[in-house]
């Protein structure tokens, strides 16, 4: 391997590396996931406080909240738990591309950033959520909310001119949205004052942890690729940019293609012989018997003079000559496509001893 595609395959490789972390850590988070990105640990604590928690498709009854770690629902969906917020119903959704933010008017404006995978924010805002916060650690990838916001709502935890929490107050009821469920992970929850954050986000209960979209549309509404986790998708696009870059490695240069000169010229014989394999191992005897045929009646009938007769045209002409030597040729013509190796073998040698024949015979 020349050292120009050596840097262009350790530059892909890096690339596919660089993927693989970065949106592995964005994968939804699970709460009965004991892993880094799952939120086991937010429910052991919510119990230890005594908050009653569990799963369920229909949120609680208010003030109850409800809780979605990722949402895939409609916006006729999302119409629906607006409504139960509005009699009183406390909404937290950690998914940013959910449609209630667009539905509420609260657009993206990118990513939390900083250098390093997890950055401190500060609260920022006054609000009962924030009581007891210092600050917060979340994902450096996780985004946040742009600066148009319903009336009533409270931006905290300001990030690259965004906010990663907005507060919205919508009739008896509160809506949450957070940039991302990482403070809530096993990983963050023990940092800074995640924990607190979130006891305090998700209120005195109970506290229902809502699935990606209601039950009865699910199979409907939900796709192959958004029913994968974040890791499944992560390992997929790796493998996408990997067969890219093996196919980039392994391709001829843009441009012409180069003059390449044949080392040693190939005898004549080793295309028939190649060609008679091929036959034979296509098992196509017949075939073979029927080309041999109407290459000797195509010899025969330039030497009658019609060089574009045909086989049977050849056997019709042959018919009218009284010679040896044509009748043989005509019986050669004239007999059944072979079936076995032997007989196409004894057809060549029948038609090479006809055209030693008719080689010295006026037709």
């Amino acid at each position: 391997m020349s050292r120009r595609r050596l840097v262009v395959v350790s530059a892909l490789v890096a690339g596919v590396v660089a993927v693989l972390f970065l949106v592995g850590f964005r994968g939804g988070a699970r709460r009965d996931d004991a892993g880094p990105s799952g939120t086991l640990a937010l429910e052991r604590l919510l119990a230890a406080s005594g908050v009653a928690v569990r799963d369920g498709a229909v949120p609680p009854s208010p003030p109850g909240t409800f809780v979605l770690l990722s949402d895939l629902r409609t916006p006729d969906q999302e119409r629906a738990l607006l409504a139960w917020v509005q009699r009183g119903g406390r909404l937290v959704v950690t998914d940013p591309a959910s449609a209630v933010a667009s539905l509420l008017g609260v657009p993206l404006d990118g990513n939390v950033g900083g250098f390093s995978v997890w950055t401190g924010l500060a609260p920022g805002c006054v609000t009962a959520e924030t009581s007891g916060v210092a600050g917060l650690e979340a994902d450096s990838a996780d985004a946040v909310f742009g600066s148009t916001e319903p009336a009533g709502a409270v931006p905290c935890f300001p990030a690259s001119g965004g906010a990663y929490v907005v507060q919205i107050p919508r009739g008896a009821g509160t809506i949450v949205l957070v940039g991302g469920p990482s403070p809530f992970t096993n990983a963050l929850l023990a940092r800074s004052d995640n924990a607190t954050f979130a006891l305090r986000t998700m209120g005195p209960g109970p506290v229902v942890f809502g699935p990606p979209v209601p039950p009865a549309a699910g199979a409907a509404q939900q796709s192959v690729w958004s029913a994968l986790p974040g890791r499944a998708k992560a390992v997929l696009i790796g493998l996408c940019i990997a067969v890219v870059a093996f196919a980039l490695t392994r391709a001829r240069r843009l441009g012409r293609p180069s003059s390449e000169q044949t080392v040693s010229p190939i005898p004549a014989g080793e295309l028939v012989r190649a060609s008679a394999n091929l036959y034979r191992r296509g098992h196509a005897t017949a075939f073979a018997g029927r080309l041999l045929r109407d290459d000797f009646a195509a010899w025969v009938g330039r030497g009658m003079g019609v060089p574009e007769a045909d086989r049977d045209r050849v056997a019709t002409m042959l018919a009218t000559q009284p010679t040896v030597a044509a009748g043989g040729a005509r019986d050669v013509l004239e007999r059944a496509d072979p079936t076995t190796d032997d007989e196409l073998i004894a057809l060549a040698r029948d038609i090479e001893d006809a055209k030693r024949a008719m080689e010295g015979t006026a037709v």
